[in-house]
């Protein structure tokens, strides 16, 4: 599900706090607060709207009280200012906790207008809570929801639903095994490849420790600060029009699917196989199901796929011909049916909707840790595996499943 993630100015602020303990010297106003007096941490808060910190001990109120000759060093300082300011950032954030998706509504009444929807580790701000609902802004979502599943306040939890986007600039991008030049090569990355940041606190040094699929597996390395664009930032819920607008656009790739793979199918069979096929296909449309349409169109993609078993695997890679690593393959296959993903196995987690693995049909993302690929039928996958491999069949539960998603 591509969940709206316009940035609001609570938003940013939390991320910038975050980026304080995790020591990124990201150049915000929040940032500066690790070289502030508490005094001045307070200050800063106010002028910045985030209000009172209202979660101050007596005994830290009593510490900003004492004069300047207090003996108290600058490094604990810091760290009270920093742990007080956090607390206020993330007084009013909330994320939401879900295994589809949590309805919002205009008023706090479950018979109101639904005006949007919250997916799972979406964040919001919370601006009031009443008789068990509450009042909250998610990127373009406002009014109501159920307090429960909504967890607030809470800065781990916080921490936790931000997402780091790393993509490489350079071709060539080595993966190290520590953050040293004379590290081992764990990798290479190509131009706009993206992975998944996991600590910036080496970022000042000139490195990102980041989470990358090599070879199929989930695999974590260093990358040089200098040659990436880094992008922390929450998800957001998504309104009602937003929805109807993607459900429209992916019914219309789904019949274009399914149009592709009846051309495909006539000039792939032979004459009477074609005549048979036409037959069988004319009678089963006059009662044919959205589910059989989805299935339809998920056996295109995957007759498309199967053009490229045997072409290299290739990290970072996008061309089905010269070369993919798993989720330039995914991502590939689905753009020939105009539908656009994200070039990361992770982040293939969060596309289309939710299905379970007893539901799974051919042409379904099934997401792994460090891999993806497509669900072909018969329990396989067909997948960009590794360097020996390459594109190729292997069995569904070679691994846990992570996630099922279907984004036709």
């Amino acid at each position: 599900m591509n969940a709206n993630r316009k940035t609001v100015k609570t938003m940013a602020i939390v991320a910038a706090g975050s980026a304080i303990v995790a020591g990124a010297g990201l150049p915000s106003q929040a940032a500066t607060l690790q070289d502030t007096t508490v005094d001045q941490a307070l200050e800063t808060s106010k002028e910045s709207g985030q209000g009172s910190l209202s979660g101050v001990s007596a005994s830290l109120m009593s510490m900003l009280s004492m004069s300047t000759e207090a003996t108290v060093s600058s490094n604990q300082t810091d760290m009270v200012a920093s742990s007080a300011v956090n607390k206020t950032l993330y007084s009013k954030v909330g994320i939401a906790h879900t295994d589809s998706a949590i309805n919002v509504r205009e008023s706090a009444d479950d018979n109101a207008r639904l005006v949007g929807y919250l997916y799972n580790n979406n964040a919001m701000t919370v601006d009031a809570e009443e008789n068990g609902w509450l009042h909250i802004s998610s990127g373009d979502v406002n009014g109501y929801v159920k307090a429960d599943g909504i967890t607030v306040g809470d800065e781990q939890t916080c921490k936790n639903a931000q997402t780091t986007d790393v993509k490489v600039r350079e071709n060539g991008l080595r993966l190290r095994a520590d953050a040293s030049l004379d590290a081992d090569i764990l990798s290479g990355f190509a131009k706009d490849t993206v992975v998944t940041g996991i600590d910036l606190s080496k970022q000042a040094d000139g490195w990102i420790k980041v989470r990358a699929s090599v070879d199929g597996k989930d695999t974590e390395g260093f990358v040089s600060n200098d040659y990436v664009d880094v992008d922390t930032h929450y998800n957001y819920g998504e309104t009602v029009e937003a929805a109807v607008t993607r459900q429209k656009a992916e019914q219309e790739a789904a019949q274009k699917a399914a149009e592709a793979a009846s051309r495909k199918t006539s000039v792939r069979r032979g004459t009477s196989q074609r005549t048979t096929t036409a037959a069988s296909s004319s009678q089963a449309q006059t009662s044919v199901s959205s589910e059989s349409e989805a299935s339809a169109s998920g056996a295109a993609v995957v007759a498309y796929a199967a053009q490229f078993v045997g072409n290299p695997y290739v990290w970072g890679g996008t061309s089905l011909t010269s070369g993919a690593d798993c989720s330039g393959f995914v991502l590939s296959v689905y753009k020939h049916f105009g539908i656009s993903l994200p070039h990361s196995s992770s982040a293939d987690r969060s596309v289309g909707r939710a299905v379970s693995t007893s539901d799974m049909q051919v042409g379904d993302i099934v997401c792994y840790s460090g891999h993806v690929g497509i669900y072909a039928g018969g329990g396989k996958i067909i997948n960009a595996l590794n360097p020996s491999k390459g594109i190729t069949y292997i069995n569904a539960n070679y691994a846990p499943i992570l996630a099922v998603r279907r984004v036709l």
